[in-house]
């Protein structure tokens, strides 16, 4: 398998690889020759290319963030009362039936 670099294509119809917008004043990527403006590239944190060296990795924000519990969302502790209620209820009917 060869792993080196493709050689660039020209196009009529270049685009930045984040904006996708024209290409007039990107420049290519210095690990793998991606067209980027230099504001895409600040704002992206980097290369947009997957396994590209340039580009930055983030760390998903499921994994760093804490995990949240029932009762930390507004109104879910009146949910939460209603719920106990309700089988609390179920309970005393479904007993009430049975003896």
């Amino acid at each position: 398998m060869d792993l080196t670099a493709p050689e660039p294509r020209p196009s009529p119809a270049l685009r930045c690889a984040y904006c996708h917008g024209a290409a007039t004043g990107a420049a290519p990527c210095a690990g793998c020759g991606t067209l980027i403006h230099d504001g895409c590239r600040v704002e992206s944190g980097g290369c947009p290319t997957l396994g590209c060296a340039g580009a930055v990795v983030r760390a998903r924000e499921s994994s760093t963030a804490a995990p949240r519990d029932l009762f930390s969302r507004p109104g879910a502790v009146r949910v939460a009362g209603w719920l106990l209620w309700f089988i609390a209820l179920t309970c005393a009917l479904l007993a009430a039936r049975l003896s």
